[in-house]
């Protein structure tokens, strides 16, 4: 009988095992299936989230090219355009400052050159006769020379500054004086926009009819004849 048992023992244990086995092999396979399919459904989900996202992105360029689109200026709308090289050259405002600035830059360098030949005559003089000198004249009188180059190239570099100042000035008191008139003479207003042409912009064509330099120069001639 205990034999028996024992070889019933033996079985079992030699079966079992194998029928722990034979069970494992399905839940592997259930579990392989499953993770399969989940990570199907995650590529088909991140795959509708894209298309989600391009559909949008499309519609918003569709809507910025819309947004973006020229539109027309309705109503009426008028255009002349002022030759400034013109204006420059025949009012008569302009002539009077561009003499004057001509003026200030020959003072100037009048000014300068007389300077500075006076220098050259010193310093002409301190060569010839500088070896007769003690060894501390000659010192004294090459720190001296020395200063007042020092001093004439200060001079020249104020000069320059001084012109550039003026001609600032001179161009802002003529723009100012065509802008003001300018504004005056459209105080209707006869024109919606009037542009600004000369060798310098970047207007390349405008039609003759549009100009109305004559006008704006008769104009501005006569309120300077009057304000002087």
């Amino acid at each position: 009988m205990n034999e028996e048992m024992n070889v019933e023992n033996t079985i079992e244990e030699k079966i079992i095992p194998q029928v722990e086995i034979l069970n494992e092999e399905p839940a592997k396979t259930c579990s392989h299936k499953c993770r399969c399919g989940m990570i199907m459904n995650i590529v088909l989900l991140i795959g509708l989230i894209v298309l989600y996202v391009l559909f949008f992105i499309n519609k918003s360029k569709q809507k910025d090219t819309v947004n973006h689109v020229p539109v027309a200026i309705k109503g009426n709308m008028s255009i002349a355009y002022i030759n400034t090289d013109t204006i420059m050259e025949k009012y008569d405002f302009a002539k009077d400052m561009k003499k004057e600035l001509e003026d200030y830059q020959t003072k100037l360098e009048n000014d300068y050159k007389f300077k500075m030949t006076s220098f050259q005559a010193e310093y002409e003089n301190y060569i010839k006769t500088g070896a007769s000198l003690k060894l501390s004249e000659q010192k004294k009188r090459e720190e001296e020379l020395k200063e007042k180059n020092n001093s004439l190239m200060a001079l020249k570099e104020k000069m320059s500054e001084d012109l550039f100042k003026k001609n600032q000035a001179i161009n802002n008191r003529l723009l100012d004086t065509i802008f003001s008139y300018i504004h005056r003479f459209n105080e209707k207003p006869k024109y919606t926009y009037i542009l600004k042409k000369s060798i310098e912009h970047n207007i390349l064509y405008a039609n003759d009819s549009l100009e109305i330099t004559k006008d704006v120069l008769k104009g501005l001639n006569m309120e300077y004849k009057k304000f002087k």
